[in-house]
């Protein structure tokens, strides 16, 4: 598989404040790299949620967003939920996806 490198502008609004983040993935057999405004943020691979796909949280700021990957279809799925945000928000975040907008 190739290098997947793939990056969206992601807006959380709490308590109808926004708060802006830019998410880049660069992913590879070998490695997988997350980087939230631009800086590198830990990732474990090794964990997986309760269906068997790779998820983890990181931390930003005071924020902590869950990002899922998935394999389908020959390439990858990134979700990206924040658990301060009601349902429906959260959501999939797509190849070609350039931003997405949350609300608490």
């Amino acid at each position: 598989m190739a290098e997947i490198n793939q990056q969206w502008d992601l807006a959380i609004e709490f308590r109808g404040v926004p708060h802006f983040y830019k998410i880049e993935l660069n992913h590879s057999v070998d490695s997988r790299r997350i980087f939230v405004n631009g800086t590198e943020k830990p990732f474990d691979s090794s964990k997986k949620s309760s269906d068997g796909f790779t998820e983890d949280l990181i931390k930003v700021g005071g924020a902590k967003i869950a990002i899922r990957i998935e394999k389908h279809d020959e390439d990858f799925i990134y979700s990206v939920e924040h658990p301060d945000c009601q349902q429906p928000a959260g959501g999939l975040l797509q190849t070609g996806d350039r931003g997405q907008t949350l609300k608490s």
